[in-house]
């Protein structure tokens, strides 16, 4: 499996996406190939309901703690997780840089914009380590490779450049792993 290959792939796949269905239902179809069965959590997902909760909890976000004028890029990241019942869960969150510099992703690790509420729930995403989890638990771990990196950062692309669309026109976002492998995308407008 050549995860390198997957980074492009889905980064194109959001890239070209005219809107929330559409991208997803290429990214679907493209984890399909090596995931299958596993993806069903995920097709169950209505992602244009799903972008518009996370537009809102963007949209309350940035009203309750606005982020700085000085920031040049909003930073969307994933991480593992384990929540309250000690469940896997994937992490997501919003924070806010003042320095960053593509070449340099070491620029989104001091975040001059960290608010409290920087948390957010995508159903989407929880779809993801759903179906990541079930591959584990099947013994599966090329397929629970493969869907916590381009599922994760394919569907993380996805619900960012459709929900962000309220932090403003011409908002620098870049979404990654806080393990390491970032991107930006343009936000849909």
């Amino acid at each position: 499996m050549d995860l390198a290959q997957s980074f492009d792939d889905v980064v194109e796949i959001a890239a070209r996406a005219k809107d929330a269905r559409s991208g997803m239902t290429e990214l679907i179809r493209y984890l399909s190939a090596t995931a299958g069965e596993f993806i069903a959590p995920l097709q169950a997902v209505d992602i244009s309901e799903d972008v518009s909760q996370v537009s809102q909890q963007l949209e309350q976000l940035v009203r309750t703690e606005p982020p700085r004028n000085t920031l040049n890029a909003f930073y969307f990241g994933l991480f593992d997780a384990v929540d309250e019942t000690g469940a896997e869960r994937l992490g997501y969150y919003i924070a806010g840089v003042d320095r960053y510099v593509p070449e340099d992703p070491d620029t989104l690790c001091d975040p001059a914009w960290w608010p409290e509420g920087r948390y957010l729930r995508s159903h989407a995403l929880d779809a993801v380590k759903m179906a990541e989890l079930a591959a584990a638990q099947a013994a599966r771990p090329d397929t629970k490779e493969f869907l916590g990196y381009a599922g994760q950062l394919g569907t993380a692309l996805i619900v960012t450049r459709f929900a962000a669309t309220k932090l403003g026109a011409g908002s620098r976002c870049v979404v990654g792993f806080d393990s390491g492998d970032v991107t930006e995308i343009s936000v849909a407008g």
